[in-house]
């Protein structure tokens, strides 16, 4: 249980890293209202943000690169 806690935090936290608090906000937290979590899975940075998750990365070098792979990239670092 607590290993599935970290790879939440550490999946939320890559999130931001990637996407920046600015375009997403922040997480509500563990004790957030039901419509908190509503209001935030459903503004217009969360769903931009889910509709680029496969896209490639722009002004990235890596053709190949998309924003999940840094995601998965940065939540498994610490696993090596």
């Amino acid at each position: 249980m607590a290993r599935r806690a970290s790879y939440v935090r550490n999946i939320k936290n890559a999130i931001i890293n990637v996407f920046g608090s600015s375009s997403i906000g922040n997480f509500p937290g563990n004790k957030a209202m039901q419509e908190e979590v509503y209001m935030w899975k459903t503004s217009r940075g969360v769903s931009d943000t889910k509709q680029n998750l496969w896209k490639k990365v722009e002004n990235d070098g890596d053709d190949g690169d998309t924003y999940m792979n840094r995601i998965t990239n940065e939540v498994l670092k610490g696993d090596d």
